[in-house]
């Protein structure tokens, strides 16, 4: 567990952040780390049994982005511990995305058609001020000069209070499993950079039961690369990318089937529905993940060219959104509607994004 470990370990884990944050700006967080440990209890042991030792930690720094995970050894004890640093400003971005969405929400219904099959009805309406106004609280916060604070948060609740049950499951869902997959990929890229010379060989055996991920990833990326005429240093950095998306996602997928619908309550779960599930949790929660760096990657002050993104160390969000799809599919046996909640998503962002341009469109005009 994240907690009650060695007070050594803990201390020079706290030693390190103290002095990254110094370096960076920003400064800790301990409501939102609670916050973070409580709300994903069931996810965050995994990180535990996977690193052994790990300390989390939330900061409101705008240096962050989405997560960074440090491994250490402690030099009192000679343990290696990990640090998984979460950034607020992200953080809190994914939240107010999800619940923009839920309050879009008029009525989400559940219809039963006949054995094992449903389907969903869902009634929405257009973003309106408030929508536009909590979007742009959050993009001034990662992007801004607005400090880091939990403004416009008590007016952000309310909508949850509201509305269909069923929506916000999915949404405040979604954002929960958007964490645990950006903590995933951040400790992946560790493991897929320890191999041969790399800074930490603890890690490399753990690749080994993800040679399926890094297969896949490597097969994709030389079709991309062969594509596009990358140069070979992108290529490196794109495949580093592809592969600890899809670690990430091999690793939440098995947990999430096996810690929610493995024999819950005595009652069997099918493997096909856990399966199905599980993956369309997972997949609605990366795709949460992707939606909200895209509204960072949009918005940034310099436009992005073509030019920009073939010398970019990361791939563009379409590539990465193709490749985690079919592979995710591929390893669940599933086929396209798996993706349903994810085309609400994407829906309501492009909504999102025309109400937001209106608006801003108006306020200079």
């Amino acid at each position: 567990m994240p907690r009650g470990n060695r007070a050594c370990c803990v201390r020079t884990a706290d030693k390190w952040y103290k002095s990254f944050l110094a370096v960076r700006g920003g400064h800790h967080s301990e409501k939102m780390t609670q916050y973070f440990l409580d709300d994903s209890r069931d996810l965050v042991p995994l990180f535990a049994n996977i690193l052994g030792h790990v300390e989390f930690r939330v900061a409101a720094s705008k240096s962050i982005g989405q997560a960074r995970m440090q491994p250490l050894a402690c030099p009192v004890c000679g343990d290696h511990l990990a640090l998984i640093i979460l950034g607020l400003p992200f953080m809190l971005l994914l939240f107010r995305l999800q619940v923009i969405f839920h309050s879009m929400i008029d009525s989400w219904e559940i219809i039963p058609e006949g054995t094992e099959r449903y389907r969903e009805r869902i009634k929405w309406h257009e973003p309106g001020d408030f929508q536009v106004r909590q979007l742009r609280l959050g993009l001034e916060m990662y992007l801004g000069q607005k400090e880091v604070t939990l403004e416009g948060m008590r007016d952000l609740l309310a909508p949850l209070e509201k509305g269909s049950p069923d929506s916000k499951r999915v949404f405040i869902e979604a954002m929960r499993v958007a964490e645990s997959w950006g903590v995933a990929h951040e400790f992946f890229h560790v493991c897929a950079g320890s191999e041969g010379d790399g800074p930490f060989p603890q890690f490399a055996a753990l690749a080994d039961a993800y040679q399926d991920a890094i297969s896949f990833a490597s097969r994709f990326c030389e079709q991309v690369c062969k594509r596009n005429t990358l140069h070979l240093d992108v290529a490196r950095s794109w495949l580093e990318e592809f592969k600890a998306d899809l670690m990430a996602c091999k690793m939440l997928l098995i947990a999430i089937a096996d810690r929610r619908y493995s024999n819950v309550e005595g009652i069997e779960v099918p493997a096909k529905d856990a399966r199905f599930q599980a993956a369309r949790i997972l997949l609605n929660g990366v795709a949460a993940a992707l939606d909200s760096v895209y509204w960072v990657d949009v918005h940034r002050a310099s436009p992005i060219t073509f030019d920009d993104v073939r010398s970019s160390s990361h791939p563009p969000h379409h590539l990465r959104w193709a490749l985690i799809t079919a592979y995710v599919k591929a390893i669940a046996r599933l086929d396209e509607s798996v993706l349903s909640n994810t085309e609400v998503i994407a829906t309501f962002s492009q909504r999102l994004s025309v109400a937001y341009q209106d608006t801003a469109e108006k306020r200079t005009s």
